[in-house]
């Protein structure tokens, strides 16, 4: 199964800034479109550390308190 990128901008077209862990959560912080800005609640599988913020599509992400990373 392939991850999810946590990316620095709203948008493929920006750069990945690693990969949240699988049922990791984090604060919602903004939306843009179908993108949803999140601070991470805990380091992620390839590097971004707690706390970090960073984008994800809002197709990967369910809407729970705090938000599952699906």
């Amino acid at each position: 199964m392939r991850g999810v990128n946590f990316r620095s901008g709203a948008g493929t077209g920006y750069t990945s800034k690693g990969i949240p862990r699988k049922n990791g959560w984090g604060k919602k912080l903004a939306t843009k479109g179908s993108w949803i800005k999140l601070q991470l609640g805990q380091k992620s599988r390839s590097g971004p550390a707690k706390g970090t913020t960073g984008w994800v599509s809002t197709s990967y992400v369910s809407g729970c308190t705090p938000m599952q990373m699906d």
